[in-house]
């Protein structure tokens, strides 16, 4: 194969891996791009088996920092936003399923381009979300996202599959996560992740909406 790779003419080579051993930490997901790119690749692509939201935060983060053309695909229900966050990391490209039956943790080609539109994704772009279990069922997608658009605001909502709504927020605790919709069951126990919670919400025992602000203490 390398032999095959290094004596090529004009045609540009993907190399594939699937990593399929639990949460890939950035240290091991760098080691398999290095070994990858000795082949000669000229884009190296990691299918990547996850069973929770937070297992993609190291792949976002190897998205950011690699040299070479990368493109990242997680593999499961989890793993949606690999492809939606994509281009805001800066993947090389992201995949979408053809329609009919449902693939988990692969969009539809037709919900890319219609409604999210990746293509006014980039690296300055507000991550907006829904934090529920179940997820699927959300319209906020449809309804965020062309709304941002139209007042010319660079944000993009995506559905997140949360198994636990403490060790989510922990893990995504960056200013580029913006916002989010709380849904069931986590309303009561998203009071517990908030800074300031407001009276009305307080006095309720359950939150809605949670916005993240910076901080302005001294």
């Amino acid at each position: 194969m390398a032999e095959y790779l290094h004596n090529r003419s004009n045609t540009r080579i993907i190399v594939s891996n699937y990593v399929n051993d639990g949460r890939p930490s950035v240290e091991k997901l760098v080691n398999i791009i290095a070994c990858m790119q000795a082949t000669g690749a000229d884009v190296i692509k990691l299918d990547i088996c996850v069973d929770y939201i937070t297992d993609l935060a190291p792949i976002f983060t190897v998205l950011t920092h690699c040299q070479v053309p990368l493109i990242a695909m997680a593999v499961g229900s989890s793993g949606l936003i690999s492809q939606l966050l994509g281009p805001k990391f800066g993947a090389f490209l992201v995949y979408g399923s053809l329609g009919g039956k449902p693939v988990p943790g692969l969009p539809s080609l037709v919900s890319l381009r219609q409604v999210y539109k990746l293509e006014y994704t980039n690296a300055d772009t507000k991550v907006f979300g829904l934090v529920s279990n179940p997820v699927a069922h959300s319209k906020g997608p449809i309804l965020y996202n062309p709304t941002f658009r139209h007042m010319g605001y660079n944000g993009i909502y995506v559905p997140m599959l949360v198994d636990d709504i403490e060790e989510f927020f922990e893990t995504y605790s960056g200013s580029d996560f913006a916002g989010f919709s709380v849904g069931i069951p986590y309303k009561e126990a998203a009071i517990r992740c908030c800074d300031e919670v407001h009276p009305i919400a307080k006095s309720i025992g359950a939150v809605n909406t949670i916005v993240r602000r910076p901080w302005m203490g001294s």
